[in-house]
């Protein structure tokens, strides 16, 4: 696997920086329909912006967006014979421009407890990290992390390809359209593999379809993707847990959660919480940060546990 590993970050490099450099976006599952990556909703996202700071409804929002919770999912796999599996997973953090302060990130992680594994699927800040408090932040974040095993990155559409060889100097693996695994050990109750892809709603390409075909489909799979858009291809190849974010489970929604915005094409039943498609499991995490306003409306800031465990015990 890792010589096809090394294959597929080497094409994932030629693609991500071209659509980057040339300001163009890849719609999902369509790989050569390339359009500019302008988002058509922003001078809205402005206008209700400024209408909604004239409002006390803005500094309800506020505060409803600088709390971080933590969130314990608890889910079960025939796969997983003894013991569990713990997941840390965060997501859509947006450092740059996160109104929830570092520390209090900081704070529900080690909240969390004790994990095997630390993900964190996508947009970890809103482009590359271009001033040194966002670096800060980013250094002070991963510091937090402390797996058992190993930490891993997805990106998102916002993040830059430029934060990969950043992540990885500290100690982060990034997976680019490539499969990581791990052996069944006294700690480990099952053979694991991590399967992340770039993320497909604005870099879709087809490696991120070739890898899921890939790797041991007798081991437990964890799919790492930004957006639940590639649901269907995932669970057709036999990805057990899929987790991704997004959506910031609408970061406005109705009474009861509901989200009023999504922003997926594909898959826009499982925009929040945890999902199930046939075989599979799924959570699509509402994110810690914020995007275009510092605001949550019936949604909220999640630092989310995994806990995968026997059958029998739940």
């Amino acid at each position: 696997m890792k010589q096809k590993n090394e294959i597929y970050r080497k094409r994932w490099l030629k693609n991500r920086f071209y659509l980057e450099d040339s300001g163009l976006r890849s719609f999902p599952l369509r790989e050569n329909n390339k359009i500019p990556r302008r988002d058509p909703m922003a001078f809205l996202f402005m206008v209700f912006r400024w209408l909604l700071l004239l409002t006390p409804f803005y500094k309800w929002g506020l505060r409803n967006a600088q709390k971080a919770h933590v969130i314990e999912n608890r889910l079960t796999s025939p796969k997983v014979g003894r013991n569990s599996i713990r997941i840390l997973h965060l997501s859509d953090l947006h450092l740059d421009e996160c109104p929830v302060l570092i520390e209090d990130i900081v704070w529900a992680i080690k909240e969390s407890g004790p994990y095997h594994f630390a993900c964190i699927t996508g947009d970890l800040s809103t482009g590359w990290p271009n001033d040194s408090e966002t670096e800060n932040k980013i250094k002070t974040l991963i510091k937090a992390l402390d797996p058992i095993y190993k930490s891993f990155f997805v990106l998102g559409n916002h993040d830059s390809g430029r934060v990969v060889s950043y992540l990885e100097n500290l100690g982060v693996e990034v997976l680019t359209n490539q499969i990581s695994s791990f052996q069944k050990d006294e700690t480990l109750p099952v053979n694991i593999e991590f399967v992340g892809t770039d993320d497909p709603h604005y870099f879709y390409q087809k490696d991120a379809l070739n890898i899921l075909q890939e790797g041991n489909k007798e081991a437990f799979r964890i799919g790492l993707i930004h957006t639940p858009e590639l649901y269907k291809e995932a669970e057709r190849n036999g990805i057990d847990l899929y987790l991704c974010g997004h959506t910031h489970g609408g970061q406005i929604a109705l009474p009861g959660g509901i989200p009023i915005i999504r922003r997926i094409y594909r898959g826009k039943r499982f925009a929040k919480g945890p999902w199930r498609f046939k075989n599979m499991q799924g959570y699509t995490s509402s994110g810690i940060g914020t995007s275009s306003m510092p605001i949550r409306f019936f949604t909220q800031s999640e630092v989310i546990i995994h806990e995968v465990v026997p059958r029998s015990d739940i």
